[in-house]
């Protein structure tokens, strides 16, 4: 994923993007979010997440991904992106095994 630009004023928002591969899994059956929050180290601690919107169709199973992130706070925040699957068959919103995250 992308973001632009590194700084960002308390009361702005960090624009980001990601392109998601998802092969032939439709769009309609994924939530794209960015979970972000202050850095401790290596950790993200108190983390939040705000969801990503699928903007357009790239390529191949390739969709562009785009959202914002609210700066409410100063400090050094860490992001990331995470693809969680939906679908009414899911026995609980977060099945672990099946997010996706990042590299």
């Amino acid at each position: 994923f992308e973001s632009a630009p590194a700084e960002v004023a308390v009361g702005e928002a960090l624009q980001l993007s990601a392109t998601v591969h998802l092969g032939p899994v439709a769009p309609d059956f994924v939530h794209v979010e960015a979970y972000f929050g202050e850095v401790d180290g290596n950790e993200i601690t108190r983390p939040a997440t705000v969801g990503l919107k699928m903007e357009r169709h790239v390529d191949d199973g390739n969709y562009l991904y785009q959202g914002s992130i609210p700066a409410q706070e100063s400090g050094t925040y860490g992001i990331n992106v995470r693809v969680i699957p939906t679908h009414p068959h899911l026995i609980q919103a977060h099945e672990l095994r099946l997010i996706t995250w990042a590299r």
